[in-house]
């Protein structure tokens, strides 16, 4: 998964803007919180901060379980910027560009959210990515017990 989030990552930190001859960062201004001192009323106006150095560290990380929590990072950054930028600014329109491009290439890279099995992993690396299951019951006693899974509520949003 780590290196689906940092293809993702790269894609929003790399994003320019091209001007006549010159090429405007439109990341710059994701990279660190706003500062408090500077923007007072940011804080007041926006409940959870976000920036890109925080995704960064928490993809380094063990934080994101999901590819959603991953996704929603990034989607309460772009839309922190829209909130407290006003429609029109540089802020806002590089606010929707870059999630343009960053559900652009988290889907190309893992349709309707899902993440593929690579097959170039070893078998033993597959079963590693495979979902702790349990057997079904082998003895068909014909109760109305039903089947379950060890772990299935590790996997619920």
């Amino acid at each position: 998964m780590t290196r689906v989030f940092i293809e993702c990552y790269k894609v929003v930190e790399e994003a320019t803007e091209e001007d006549e001859e010159t090429y405007r960062s439109r990341s710059e201004l994701f990279m660190d919180l706003v500062s408090k001192r500077d923007y007072p009323l940011y804080y007041t106006m926006i409940k959870n901060p976000i920036s890109l150095n925080i995704i960064k560290k928490r993809i380094h990380s063990t934080y994101y379980r999901t590819i959603a929590q991953f996704r929603d990072d990034f989607h309460l950054m772009f839309n922190n910027a829209r909130i407290f930028n006003e429609e029109g600014s540089f802020v806002y329109e590089d606010a929707n560009e870059m999630q343009k491009l960053f559900d652009a290439r988290l889907e190309e890279l893992c349709p309707g959210g899902v993440l593929p099995v690579n097959h170039t992993h070893r078998p033993d690396d597959e079963k590693s990515l495979m979902l702790n299951t349990s057997k079904f019951n082998e003895d068909d006693d014909d109760d109305d017990e039903e089947d379950t899974y060890e772990g299935e509520d590790e996997y619920d949003e």
